[in-house]
């Protein structure tokens, strides 16, 4: 199975999607949808068919596309504590460390400051901390103040602890039937407000 999807992912395609089935090497019993019967997307995965060689399978694929790309690439996994002690001895990571938490849930701007540029944040791994943007977090969240959020990234940005590198906020895929996408999406992490969405005729 890893042979299609490392096929679906060194195609021409802008895109290459795969189900979690495919990575795991599921069979068909496993499919989540079948037309015309009853008790589909109902397929739930155990834990304990997700090991550490999928994850670096997929590191391996993104490192030989690194390579193809011209660039000098090898992949692997770390232990969090092992991230974490870079901090204290940075010459012990490698050159560049791509982490795929995605992060808190919610889209609470406060949450996610606190997460990321806290020094007791989970996902913190420099270990930064500026007293001046956690008081700016604290301050906006007590007055719902969008402007002051702005300003606590900015100024956790000049620390040079955090670098901006885009703004995911049209990530989202849909027929052209659908509207309203503009409207709902981004509303969080990973959420849409279907309540926004509408079919156009």
């Amino acid at each position: 199975h890893w042979a299609m999807v490392r096929a679906a992912n060194f195609s021409v395609a802008r895109l290459a999607l795969c189900q979690f089935q495919d990575l795991l090497g599921l069979d068909g019993e496993h499919r989540m949808n079948t037309p015309g019967t009853m008790g589909c997307w109902s397929w739930r995965f155990k834990w304990e068919w997700v090991g550490p060689e999928v994850a670096q399978q997929l590191a391996n694929i993104v490192a030989a596309q690194l390579l193809a790309s011209g660039l000098k690439a090898t992949a692997q996994g770390y232990p969090t504590t092992e991230v974490f002690g870079w901090a204290n001895d940075p010459v012990k990571g490698p050159d560049a460390f791509i982490d795929g938490n995605n992060g808190p849930d919610g889209g609470n701007p406060y949450m996610w400051g606190h997460v990321f540029w806290d020094k007791t944040g989970g996902i913190n791994y420099f270990l930064c901390d500026e007293p001046a943007v956690n008081k700016a977090l604290d301050q906006a969240v007590k007055q719902n103040d969008s402007a002051l959020f702005g300003k606590a990234a900015q100024m956790y940005a000049a620390t040079g602890c955090y670098l901006h590198l885009s703004d995911n906020l049209d990530w989202v895929v849909a027929q052209k039937w659908l509207g309203g996408i503009a409207e709902a999406q981004n509303i969080g992490a990973n959420e849409l407000a279907f309540s926004k969405l509408t079919i156009q005729q």
